[in-house]
C-alpha cells in the first residue's frame, strides 16, 4: 500500500485484518519508495492513493501502471475524488475504494476479484497469443473464475467472425448452462433496455480505435426479475491478418453500487438537514480556515456561502474575538468541546451574539484536523436582556430614590424592598428589615387587624386609600394611608405585594381638632338654637294675643308684619339645624349610582349610567340629589324622566343629571345658588352648592330653557375612582 495520510493506512490496516485472509499489507508513504520496495518484492495486490507528497492525480497510476501493469492495482480515494478514481479503472486500474468507507468485508472481496480478473487477463493474454494453446485449457481456466470471460473477435472488413463468453454468464443471471453459449445477442438481451445503447456503443469505438481498459458499468436482468450491476472492462488489439479482437472480463458489482448508493442517500439526507436548519453550521480545517457552511450561519452574519468559503474564522470577529478565538481553538487542538457565547462582526459592522456547541475533528490516530460547531443567534434574546436590565435599574432608582415611602413583600410576607423614603418615616435602616417578616412594622393593639389586611391583599384585593398603623424603631406609631398592588408573573403566580404610603398622622389630628371643635360648636349651636327658639314661641305667643286684643286695623296689620318677620327669623334658625350637621361629619367615599338610588326613590324614573363610580365627598352627597330631584319636581312642569351619567375630562370627570322637563331660564342660571331665590327660598340649591364645595367639588347648570334642566357636578383629580362592578 502506497499511502501518506497515517490516519488513513491504519484504517486499512484494520480493515485487513478484519477480513480473515491472511493478508499481510506493507505500507510504503512516497510513490517513490513504493515503487523501489515493488522493485525488490513480490506482491499480489497494489493499493495506492493517487494524490501523495510525490505525485498527485492520474500521473501517479500512469507511473505505477507503466512499471507494474501485470499487478492488480487498486485506487484508494476520498469522497471528493471519485471522477479521478473512475478515470483510472478506465485507464486499466481493476477498482477503487473510498477511504473512510471502508470494511473488513467489502477491502477482502475487492481484492481477492482485483486478483482473479488479473490473473484472468493475463491468462487469456496469454491464451490469444499463443498459437500453441489448448482451447479445452483456455476454457477450464476461464470457468473456474468468478468473472465473465468474454471475446469478440471481427475482421477487417468490421463483421463479426467469432465471439466467447463464459459459462459464468449463466450462473450469473441465473440460467441453465449453456443458455447464453457464445452469443452476444442472447446476452444483449438480458442488459437493461436503459444501458444497452451506450455498451453497444462503447464496444464498437473500442474495436475500431482499438482502445486499451476501457470500461463500462451497467444493468444486467436475471432471469427472475432482479437487477444487478456488474463492470466490463476489456481491451482489443489488430493481429497480422488485420483481425481485431476484442477481449475483457464482466464482474459483479452490486454490492459495491448499493453501497455506493446508501452513501449518496445518506449524503443528501445530511445534507438537506444541513441546509435546512434553523441553527448555523460552521466548520473549519486545523488552520481555522472555513471549510464548510450551511445557509443559516452565511445569512446570520449577512454573507452568501461562496463568500464565507475559504476564508479564516478571524475574519469574522474583532481583534478582542481574536484573542478570545485563539484561546478556544487551543482547547480544540486539545481535543476539548465545549458550549460558550462570543461576539461576531456582522457584514454590515453591528455586532452578532451567538452561542456555539463546538466539537474538534480528529482523525483516527487522534490527530486534530478541524472544528464543527453549531452556532444559534441570540442577538434578540441578549438586546432583550440588556433592556430588561436598563428597565430593572431605573425602577430599581425609581422605587429607591422616590419621596414616598415603598415596601415590597413577598407571599410568606417577608420583606424584600424597603425604599430610602421608608427609612426616613420609621427609623429603621433597609438592612434591618430586609428578609424579615413585614408584622415587624405593626404595633401590637392593632398588628392582628393590619396582618388580616395583608391576607386579603393576597387574595387578588387592591388596597385604595386603607389605614396601618406604623411602628417606628423609637416606639412611636404613625398612621400612614396605603395603596398597594399585586404583581403577578407570565404563569400567574404572585411573587411580590408593592405598597406606597403616606403618612397622614398630622393630618388626622388636625381633623381630629378640627371634629372636637365641631362638636363644640355644634353643641353651642344647638344650645343657642334652643334658646333663640325657646325665645321666638314666646314672642309668637304674644303677638297673637295682641292681635286678639287689638281694635285698630292699623295696628293688626303692623302685628301680622311682626308675626311674617317672627317666622322668616324662625325658618333660618331652623336652616341651621340642617347645615351644621355636614360641618360636623367627615367626607367619605360614597358610590354615586346607591345615593342617586335613595334620592330617587318613590318620585320620577332614573336612567343611571354611572355605576363603579364613587366621589370622596360631604356626607349629605344623597340630599345633593334629592334636592335636585325636587327642583326637577317643583320646577321641571312636565319632566318624566331623569338621565344620570359621568365623561372624564383630563384628571377631572364630570357627573350630569338631565332632566325633560322645562328647564331654567339663562337669566336665572347663576341665581338659583344664591341662599334665598327663587320661589321656594333657595335654601336646597345652595346647600347643594356649599356641600359639594367642602371637598373642591363645583355644580352648574347648562342646560337649555325649553329642553330641560342640566345640572354638571365637576369632581376634581384625587376626588373620584372608579371600581369595576362586582357581576357576582
Amino acid at each position: 500500500m502506497i499511502e501518506d495520510n497515517p490516519a488513513d493506512a491504519r484504517l486499512i490496516k484494520e480493515s485487513i485484518q478484519d477480513t480473515h485472509d491472511n493478508f499481510h499489507l506493507d505500507w510504503k508513504e512516497r510513490l517513490s519508495a513504493g515503487i523501489l520496495f515493488l522493485e525488490e518484492t513480490y506482491v499480489d495486490a497494489i493499493l495506492v492513493d493517487l494524490n501523495l507528497s510525490d505525485s498527485r492525480g492520474l500521473e501517479t497510476f500512469t507511473k505505477i501502471n507503466e512499471k507494474f501493469s501485470e499487478k492488480p492495482i487498486i485506487v484508494l480515494t476520498g469522497l471528493n475524488d471519485k471522477e479521478l478514481a473512475y478515470r483510472a479503472v478506465r485507464e486499466g486500474a481493476q477498482d477503487y475504494l473510498i477511504k473512510g468507507e471502508v470494511d473488513g468485508r467489502l477491502l477482502g472481496r475487492c481484492i481477492r476479484y482485483s486478483i482473479e480478473r488479473k490473473k484472468n487477463e493475463i491468462a487469456l493474454l496469454k491464451s490469444n497469443q499463443s498459437e500453441q494453446a489448448s482451447r479445452a485449457q483456455y476454457k477450464q481456466v476461464v470457468s473456474m473464475i468468478s468473472d465473465i470471460v468474454w471475446r469478440y473477435d471481427v475482421n477487417a472488413k468490421g463483421e463479426p467472425v467469432g465471439s466467447y463468453i463464459s459459462p459464468v454468464a449463466d450462473r450469473m443471471l441465473g440460467l441453465p448452462d449453456g443458455t447464453i453459449g457464445d452469443s452476444f445477442d442472447k446476452y444483449f438481451s438480458y442488459v437493461h433496455p436503459d444501458d444497452l445503447p451506450a455498451l453497444q456503443k462503447m464496444l464498437a469505438e473500442g474495436i475500431q480505435k482499438l482502445e486499451k481498459d476501457k470500461t463500462a458499468e451497467y444493468r444486467l436482468q436475471k432471469a427472475g426479475g432482479t437487477t444487478l450491476w456488474v463492470r466490463s472492462s476489456g481491451s482489443a488489439y489488430r493481429e497480422a491478418d488485420g483481425q481485431v479482437k476484442a477481449f475483457g472480463t464482466t464482474s459483479e458489482i452490486t454490492e459495491r453500487k448499493q453501497a455506493d448508493e446508501a452513501l449518496r442517500e445518506s449524503e443528501a439526507k445530511y445534507r438537506l438537514l444541513v441546509e435546512n436548519l434553523n441553527e448555523g453550521i460552521w466548520m473549519i480545517d486545523e488552520k481555522a480556515v472555513t471549510t464548510f457552511v450551511n445557509p443559516r450561519m452565511a445569512k446570520m452574519l449577512g454573507y452568501t456561502k461562496e463568500e464565507m468559503l475559504g476564508k479564516h474564522l478571524f475574519s469574522f470577529m474583532d481583534k478582542q474575538g481574536v484573542q478570545i478565538a485563539t484561546q478556544k481553538l487551543a482547547l480544540r487542538q486539545q481535543g476539548i468541546g465545549e458550549q460558550h457565547d462570543f461576539e461576531f462582526m456582522h457584514r454590515d459592522g453591528t455586532r452578532i451574539y451567538a452561542r456555539l456547541e463546538t466539537s474538534p475533528l480528529l482523525d483516527i490516530v487522534g490527530n486534530y484536523r478541524g472544528a464543527l460547531a453549531g452556532v444559534q443567534d441570540i442577538t434578540e434574546n441578549r438586546r432583550s436582556e440588556e433592556a430588561l436590565r436598563e428597565t430593572k435599574e431605573y425602577l430599581d432608582k425609581l422605587i429607591s430614590y422616590a419621596n414616598a415611602p415603598i415596601i415590597v413583600w413577598d407571599p410568606q410576607r417577608r420583606i424584600t424592598r424597603f425604599n430610602a423614603a421608608f427609612e426616613r418615616l420609621t427609623g429603621y435602616k433597609a438592612e434591618e428589615v430586609l428578609s424579615n417578616d413585614l408584622s415587624m412594622l405593626f404595633p401590637e393593639a392593632s398588628r392582628a387587624d393590619s396582618l388580616r389586611k395583608i391576607e386579603s391583599s393576597l387574595q387578588g384585593e387592591q388596597w385604595v386609600s386603607v389605614e396601618i398603623p406604623v411602628l417606628k424603631k423609637n416606639g412611636e406609631e404613625r398612621i400612614i394611608l396605603w395603596n398597594s398592588a399585586n404583581i403577578y408573573a407570565e404563569s400567574g403566580k404572585l411573587p411580590a405585594i408593592i405598597a406606597q404610603g403616606q403618612d397622614i398622622t398630622d393630618l388626622k389630628r388636625t381633623a381630629d381638632a378640627l371634629q372636637l371643635a365641631n362638636r363644640k360648636l355644634q353643641l353651642l349651636s344647638s344650645i343657642t338654637r334652643h334658646d333663640i327658639l325657646n325665645q321666638i314661641t314666646v314672642l309668637q305667643l304674644y303677638l297673637e294675643l295682641a292681635k286678639d286684643h287689638s281694635i285698630d286695623t292699623s295696628s293688626i296689620d303692623y302685628l301680622e308684619k311682626l308675626e311674617s318677620a317672627t317666622k322668616e327669623i324662625q325658618r333660618h334658625v331652623e336652616f341651621t339645624r340642617q347645615y351644621e350637621k355636614p360641618k360636623a361629619v367627615k367626607p367619605t367615599w360614597q358610590t354615586v349610582s346607591g345615593a342617586i338610588l335613595k334620592a330617587s326613590s318613590g318620585k320620577l324614573p332614573v336612567r343611571d349610567e354611572c355605576s363603579g363610580l364613587y366621589l370622596y365627598a360631604d356626607p349629605m352627597l344623597e340630599k345633593v340629589f334629592s334636592n335636585l330631584m325636587d327642583n326637577t319636581i317643583r320646577h321641571g312642569e312636565r319632566a318624566t324622566l331623569v338621565h344620570t351619567y359621568y365623561r372624564t375630562l383630563g384628571d377631572d370627570i364630570t357627573i350630569i343629571w338631565e332632566d325633560d322637563g322645562i328647564g331654567i331660564p339663562e337669566d336665572e342660571k347663576k341665581k338659583i345658588f344664591l341662599q334665598g331665590f327663587g320661589r321656594n327660598t333657595g335654601f336646597g340649591l345652595f346647600l347643594c352648592k356649599e356641600s359639594l364645595s367642602i371637598t373642591g367639588i363645583e355644580i352648574k347648570e347648562t342646560g337649555t330653557y325649553g329642553e330641560g334642566a342640566r345640572f354638571e357636578i365637576t369632581v376634581p383629580y384625587g376626588m373620584w375612582r372608579t371600581i369595576k362592578p362586582d357581576k357576582g
